[in-house]
């Protein structure tokens, strides 16, 4: 991380904003992915990126791709704006499939809302039936009994001074199970 800091300037303590993740865990695409606002030398992180990785043309779109550091593993990036980017886990990133908020369903709008302002923002839908069911690549037994009746869960999280304040809400498919979680 120092290194990265020395090369392109980024330190996210100082230069990021919000930054934003969804996740979609039974998706053939990009199965995280972030959007972070922030203070960005486009150049610098560029040049960063190309040491290792490369860049592709997507509908229009340059995409950065890059070991995560990881075997077989990549991330993705793309500058959607001066201060903006938007990042995946996978090397599959296509900007081209972010929809405008007007697109999202009454209920993700309204779990969006109940966190929006938050620096760091969380939106997932839970599928505990998966067979792999993990959450962030954590994979626990317990963890999944815990979460079998979530069906969507939204974490907002802000700076207050020296403190965190965080915001946890989940949606369960009854309220014996909410009760019970």
């Amino acid at each position: 991380y120092r290194e990265f800091v020395t090369a392109t300037g980024f330190d996210y303590s100082r230069d990021l904003d919000r930054a934003l993740i969804a996740t979609r865990p039974s998706s053939a695409a990009a199965s995280t992915m972030g959007i972070a606002d922030g203070r960005f030398d486009r150049a610098k992180i560029a040049a960063y990126s190309l040491r290792s990785g490369k860049l592709e043309k997507r509908n229009g779109a340059e995409v950065y791709v890059v070991s995560s550091g990881r075997p077989a593993k990549t991330i993705s990036f793309t500058f959607l704006a001066p201060g903006r980017i938007l990042l995946a886990n996978s090397p599959a990133l296509d900007p081209s499939a972010l929809r405008p908020a007007q697109d999202l369903s009454l209920g993700q709008r309204d779990r969006f809302l109940r966190v929006a302002g938050s620096a760091l923002i969380v939106l997932a839908r839970v599928d505990a039936s998966q067979e792999n069911f993990s959450v962030f690549g954590f994979r626990s037994r317990d963890l999944k009994r815990a979460l079998r009746d979530v069906r969507w869960f939204s974490l907002g999280a802000r700076p207050a001074g020296d403190n965190l304040m965080v915001a946890l809400e989940a949606e369960c498919i009854s309220a014996d199970a909410a009760r019970e979680l």
